[in-house]
């Protein structure tokens, strides 16, 4: 009985892919345009009403981009002097102990071997331009996607907001984001900044969401209990 719905179900697909196909044969035989190419096409508006946006806004808030973009250079440059500035033998010891703390004495060594190479490769102050440029990154997903987690866990209505937007930040691939550094904020490391900001700000979110919602119960009622409010938890 099974195999006998199967093959009547085969039986009809071939049937309508075979009427389709015969009729885009008729449509292409009888040469109706309308068929053929998309009867509506609004690809130049949109262009157009894409530059006109980015325009104006450029134009009427292009002091707050400048803004945010001297402010950012800014931090840029002292981390970068900071970490320039600290002797290459110190790095390589920090990074190979924090490595060794995080993972294993193995990733340490690896680290430093990968280190060593851009080092000797001459690579070693633009290693730490992109090395300050993750750090300011980091920082500035940290205090985004921090509050933003917890009022995602505190308030459904907030959380189901959030939440596809979330879906398709994460979908993206991660040179998407430097579009919009680049149209607000022009070549340069701040768009590589907010490139990254966007790239790593959902995981942040979702964790923090994640991370309060999966607090045990009655953890949450013995704070209560003991005249913790609602901030405190």
């Amino acid at each position: 009985m099974k195999l006998g719905k199967n093959t009547s179900t085969i039986l009809g697909l071939v049937s309508l892919l075979i009427i389709l196909l015969a009729n885009s044969y008729l449509i292409h035989f009888l040469k109706l345009d309308f068929f053929i190419d998309f009867p509506i096409d609004i690809s130049k508006h949109l262009e157009k009403s894409i530059d006109n946006s980015i325009e104006w806004t450029i134009l009427n808030y292009g002091w707050f981009f400048d803004y945010i973009s001297d402010n950012l250079k800014y931090l840029l440059g002292k981390m970068r002097t900071f970490l320039v500035w600290v002797p290459w033998p110190i790095t390589m010891i920090a990074i190979f102990l924090l490595a060794w703390k995080i993972a294993s004495y193995k990733v340490g060594i690896m680290c430093v071997i990968g280190l060593g190479l851009l080092a000797i490769s001459n690579l070693w102050d633009p290693t730490m331009v992109t090395v300050a440029i993750m750090i300011v990154a980091v920082l500035i997903s940290i205090i985004l996607g921090i509050p933003l987690g917890v009022l995602g866990s505190k308030n459904q209505v907030a959380d189901t907001i959030m939440r596809p937007i979330l879906d398709a930040m994460q979908t993206m691939p991660s040179f998407v984001y430097l579009v919009p550094g680049i149209m607000l904020f022009g070549l340069g490391n701040v768009a590589a900044i907010l490139a990254t900001v966007l790239y790593a700000i959902p995981p942040c979110i979702r964790l923090t969401n994640l991370g309060i919602r999966q607090v045990d119960e009655s953890v949450v009622e013995a704070g209560k209990s003991f005249g913790s409010n609602n901030l405190q938890l």
